[in-house]
This record gives C-alpha cells, structure tokens and sequence, in this order.
C-alpha cells in the first residue's frame, strides 16, 4: 500500500501518454503554399509540425496525386483520395493573399475526407515571416491542427463504439460531445483547389479584419469562403514571384579577368613570340535580362522569352614593351553581348531545376595604344578585336531551397572576324574555334536583392594558314614556316549584387 500513491501517479502518465501518442504518430500533409513563391511559409509549416507529427511535404503529395491519376484540380474527393494512399490524417490547405492593403495567411486543416475541418485567418504586416510572425504562425497552427485530431480521434471512437455495441450506447452520441463543423460541408458544390494558378483573394472592405475560425464562423462567412475557393487565382503580387521565373534581373558588380595569349613555333626557335602572360586586372561589371511577359504573368507560356545584355571593362590597364619599359600604353579590354534567350522551368516547385538557351552576338577586344612609342620601336603582341555568333545552353539547379542555386553553362563562339593579328603583316588568316564555360552561384537576400558570384574560362585557338609576315619572316626567311597557331585565354571571376522583380 505504500506504493500506491506512486502507481497512481504512474497510471496516469501512462494514460496522458497513451492520449497524446496517436496525436504524435498523426501524418500530416503539407500541401504548397499558393500566393508564396519563396517557399518560406511551407518550409515554417513542415518544420513545426515535424517537431510533433509525420509530415509529408508538398512534393511528396504530388508525387502520389501523379501516380492516383489526379488532375490538377484538387477537389475534397481527389485530396482525400490522395491522403489515403499516403494515410494522412489531415491536409494542411494554406495560402498567403493581400486583402486591401495589408496580408493574410490563411490555414484550413481538411480531414480524412478532404473537407476544411477548421480554418484559421492570421493577420501579417508583409509577405514575409519575422521572428514574431513566425511565433504567432506556429502557435496558430499547432492548436487547429491538434484540434482537428483530436475531433478525428473522437469519431473514430465513436465508430467503433458503434461496431462493438459497448461503448456510447450502441452508437449514438451524446448530447454533450463536441462536433467540429467545416466550412462549407453542407454544400452540395465541393471546395476546389487550383494547384497551378493565383487566386484572388480580395475582401469586402466593409468588413472587419480580425483572427477567425471555421468553428466559429457564421453562414455569411461559409458563404465567402467558397466564393474565395472558386475563383480563379490571379499573378502574384510584385514581390512575391519565384526567382526562377523573374521577369527582370539586373545586376551591377566588378570583375577580375586575366588573359594569356601564346603561340606555338617550331622547335628551338630563338625569335618566338612571347605572348602576354597577363596578371589579374579589375575590371566594372554590368548585366541584364528581361522577360517582358514573365513580369506580368509568369507561368504564361510566353514568359520564357526574353533578351540579355552583359558588359564588362577592365579599368586603368597599360602595357609595356621591353624595347620601351618607360612607356606606358593605354590598354582597351572590353567585352560585351546582346542576344536573345529561352527559358523553361520544371515542374511548380520553386526548387526544380530551370533550362535556357540562348543566341547572342558579341564582342572581345584587346588594343593597346601604340602612340606614344619613340620611332623605330615596336610591340611584338597582336590586338585582337573579335566579334563573335554566341549559341549558348545552360541549366539553373536549386540547392535545398530557391533562394541558393547554382547555374552551369556553355558558350560556343562562332568567329566573324579577330581584328588586327589576322592581318598580312601579323600572322594573316587562320581557322579560330572557341568556347566558353560558365559557373553562376545565385544568393537571395531577399526576394528583389541577390548576390550572384560568376566564374568563366575562356579558350580562343588559332591554327594559321602561314600567310602572314609573322607567321613565316620573322627570321626573315619566308621558306619555313615560324609560328603555326595560338591560344588566347580569358579567365574571369564577378562578384554583383542583383535587383530581381
């Protein structure tokens, strides 16, 4: 009998334990937050309810709808369906809208059967979730969703009290149990859910903003809720768009580029060119690219075309020639592109990869003013002054989250003319091939300012055709050939900061 006091007290932990396990055990589908393309709200969501349940998240879910046969329209018969091949208890239904002004985030939590449960209204100052946003979100939503397993718990029990004769009076319920109503169960038309598409979410301005319920609400508001579920979404606020699908980018930086231009002569050949083994020189950066539909409508079809420009110039370069190391000769290194591009986006989670093309045309010069060298002196080094066709293909890949990516790319470059070391007396005609590779790490700071940090390689090779006067007379004997082909090598790294709308 001493130990009585302590059995006690450990038949009723054992009895809370057992209460709270099913709620623990509950799995829980998160589906994707309409209205935010930042994916901030539905990594919050699975974070907190991870803490207490088994969540299946946005992706997962699609997933099971393509293989359940479901179309794109989630009505409460199709979600159902789906919850059940993956046995979820309950799906979170979520959406982040303006409403004159001022933003909400709105959570139902649908049951077994795919109809809102509850429904909880919550008030934000932006699209986004600070420290105290976050708090009242995850408070908000740990109660609906632990109250809509708690009532589903309860209709179990009561099922099965029902099957076995035993327990509420063969099945019927008493008075006083609790029943939780959804919105808009009575009606005949289900709720649908547009999984693709915004949805315009504007509210009667005469009505007054507060936190609401769906247990608490009156008909009037289960009246505007289904008007709210079936009207087509409309674009996405300004602000609130994927970065994958931005409708413009510009950015502005600097670079460091690095050049090396060297040839090949015949073997112990004391006059070989030597080149210009160039060191790293800074250079001003600026690029840009605009999809005119993406910027009103996104997901169009359309939104995928649209034109790029980049500039780069290296600043304060000059260059010495050994015969002259007193002077010093202005140095122009410049390259630009303008062209045309394709994109094309995977899938509707922000975190799928994104394919382009491109075509552009360009150019890569390097020219040093030769003016102030004393008579008789001269430069052995070529200025070069392409202008180049540049096919290009490429690939965006999100790391984790659409707001880190990495983006690889290549450039093919399909030569018009070189300039100046193509002439007779430089090193004359020559079949040039090229190509260019591209590394891009993108960092959102927030959803209009990023960083982006680019490195590229550039290989330009000559193979010469011995025409000119310094491919086969620099020892002054035309009969042998000196100098057979080139390299020309651009290796470049930018830093920018990116404005993205």
């Amino acid at each position: 009998m001493r130990n009585l006091p302590l059995i006690c007290c450990a038949a009723l932990v054992a009895g809370i334990a057992l209460d709270a396990a099913p709620a623990l055990a509950a799995r829980v589908v998160v589906l994707e937050v309409r209205g935010d393309d930042s994916s901030e709200f539905e990594e919050m969501l699975v974070e907190t309810l991870k803490t207490q349940h088994d969540v299946v998240e946005s992706r997962a879910f699609d997933r099971a709808a393509r293989r359940e046969g479901v179309a794109d329209d989630l009505d409460d018969r199709a979600i159902a369906r789906v919850a059940r091949s993956l046995e979820a208890v309950a799906v979170l239904d979520t959406m982040l809208a303006r409403r004159n002004g001022e933003w909400e985030f709105t959570i139902r939590v649908r049951g077994r059967d795919g109809k809102v449960k509850k429904k909880v209204k919550i008030e934000l100052v932006a699209p986004r979730l600070g420290a105290r946003g976050k708090k009242k979100v995850e408070r908000a939503l740990l109660e609906v969703v632990d109250e809509v397993l708690a009532a589903d718990r309860g209709v179990a029990a009561r099922a099965k009290g029902k099957d076995t004769g035993t327990a509420r009076g063969k099945g019927k319920a008493r008075d006083d149990e609790p029943r939780v109503r959804a919105r808009g169960d009575d009606d005949d038309e289900p709720v649908r859910r547009r999984r693709d598409v915004d949805r315009d979410d504007d509210e009667d301005e005469d009505e007054p903003r507060r936190a609401r319920r769906g247990g608490d609400d009156d008909d009037d508001d289960d009246e505007e809720d289904d008007v709210l579920d079936e009207r087509p979404r409309r674009a996405r606020p300004a602000g609130a768009r994927e970065l994958r699908r931005a409708g413009v980018v510009a950015e502005v930086g600097s670079s460091v580029i690095a050049r090396k231009l060297s040839f090949s002569s015949r073997p112990n050949f004391d006059q070989a060119p030597r080149g210009y083994p160039g060191s790293p020189v800074p250079a001003a950066h600026l690029a840009v690219e605009v999809f005119p539909v993406a910027i009103a409508l996104p997901k169009n079809p359309a939104a995928g075309l649209g034109f790029y420009a980049e500039y780069d110039r290296v600043m304060g370069l000059v260059t010495r020639t050994s015969q002259a190391m007193d002077v010093a000769m202005p140095t122009r290194q410049v390259r630009w592109v303008v062209g045309g591009k394709l994109r094309y986006s995977f899938g509707r989670a922000p975190t799928l990869p994104t394919v382009y093309a491109g075509l552009g045309y360009g150019r890569r010069a390097f020219i040093v003013d030769r003016s102030g060298l004393p008579a008789g002196t001269a430069l052995d080094l070529p200025d070069v002054d392409y202008r180049i066709y540049e096919p290009s293909l490429g690939v965006r890949l999100p790391i984790g989250t659409e707001r880190l990516a990495l983006t690889l790319g290549g450039r093919g470059l399909l030569f018009k003319s070189a300039g100046a070391i193509q002439g007779p007396v430089e090193y004359g005609a020559a079949k040039i091939t090229g190509a260019e590779g591209e590394a891009m790490i993108d960092a959102a700071i927030t959803r209009k300012v990023g960083l982006r940090l680019r490195g590229s390689f550039t290989q330009i090779g000559y193979d010469f055709d011995g025409n000119g006067a310094q491919t086969n007379n620099r020892d002054g004997d035309p009969a042998t050939a000196d100098v057979g082909g080139a390299m020309d090598r651009w290796l470049s790294a930018t830093a920018a900061l990116a404005i993205v709308y």
